[in-house]
């Protein structure tokens, strides 16, 4: 093992787990209904433009009518204040990067997350100082984001590995695990959080 990268959100940062517990009542307001399941599925890897559509086409599904005019900002506040008020690091994450850090090992994160929300997350659950300047999304690749390898095999090269068997990448979503396996690394499919149903470690590794 040569490096160690890392999906931020639901990994590091327990944002997945906040996020289902608190959208859902916020997406209710709107007349948008969704079980924890549900929107678990529908959130997990997912860039923002993906995610605005599904829920665009939710919306009209569901009520008839498209989401209202500035909905996106609406939804990005709320997550912004869940990150200010609610969300911290994964229980266990801290000290597996600690650990990594003592050993030496090269460690990156390469997220779909936004840069501006990713920098947010990171900064507040206490992680980005210990990544920085290996910090990467799709914005470092020209917009591709996982299940596309192009995030993984940049963060390693920006690592100095040249051999993607050398790496170890740690998702928990199919897009990390397609991302990983696309780009030759080893991938982990962690499933942290009561919002991962018992048997959603097995269907990573399918």
């Amino acid at each position: 093992m040569r490096a160690v990268l890392f999906d931020n959100d639901g990994v590091l940062v327990n944002t997945e787990e906040t996020a289902i517990i608190h959208d859902i009542p916020f997406l209710k307001t709107f007349s948008l209904s969704y079980t924890e399941a549900e929107y678990a599925a529908l959130i997990s890897g997912k860039m923002l433009a993906a995610l605005m559509a599904k829920l665009g086409a939710d919306c009209v599904a569901q009520t008839g009518h498209s989401l209202p005019p500035g909905f996106q900002k609406l939804l990005q506040d709320e997550h912004l204040r869940q990150v200010r008020e609610i969300v911290g690091p994964v229980p266990g994450a801290v000290q597996l990067v600690d650990m990594l850090q003592q050993r030496k090992v090269p460690i990156a994160v390469a997220s779909n997350g936004e840069m501006q929300g990713l920098r947010y997350k990171m900064q507040k659950a206490g992680f980005y100082d210990r990544f920085m300047p290996h910090v990467y999304n799709k914005d470092h690749v020209n917009g591709v984001g996982k299940p596309a390898p192009d995030m993984l095999l940049h963060a390693m090269r920006m690592l100095g590995v040249t051999d993607p068997a050398e790496c170890i990448y740690i998702g928990d979503s199919e897009a990390d695990m397609l991302s990983a396996n696309a780009a030759g690394m080893y991938a982990i499919g962690s499933s942290p959080g009561s919002h991962r149903a018992p048997d959603y470690g097995q269907t990573l590794d399918d």
